[in-house]
């Protein structure tokens, strides 16, 4: 019962919850490949010394660099949006219950 009492602070939320989820999903994808494309460098181009393919894949693993952390930094933006929120809706309320018993 007292779960679902709570569920209500976060019901005006759900859209962004459901954003950051996604966000969550999408950021765990843009990891993946890091590894790969090392892997790549290390047992082909650079044995095959070539250059067009290494600018290549760096410049690739860079691109992926800077969208996971602008995509992390807002995450944490709309999660930190979301928790002081609901944090002032609690304190809100319990102030609301108090004044009534004075």
């Amino acid at each position: 019962m007292k779960v679902i009492y709570h569920i209500k602070y976060f019901s005006d939320y759900i859209p962004k919850l459901i954003l950051g989820a996604l966000s969550i999903f999408l950021l765990s994808l843009l990891i993946l490949p890091t590894p790969l494309i090392t892997r790549r460098i290390i047992d082909h181009t650079l044995p095959q010394k070539n250059l067009q393919e290494l600018v290549f894949l760096i410049g690739l693993v860079f691109v992926l660099l800077i969208v996971t952390r602008l995509l992390s930094y807002f995450q944490g933006m709309l999660f930190y949006k979301i928790n002081s929120r609901v944090i002032l809706s609690i304190r809100t309320d319990l102030l609301k219950k108090s004044i009534v018993f004075l």
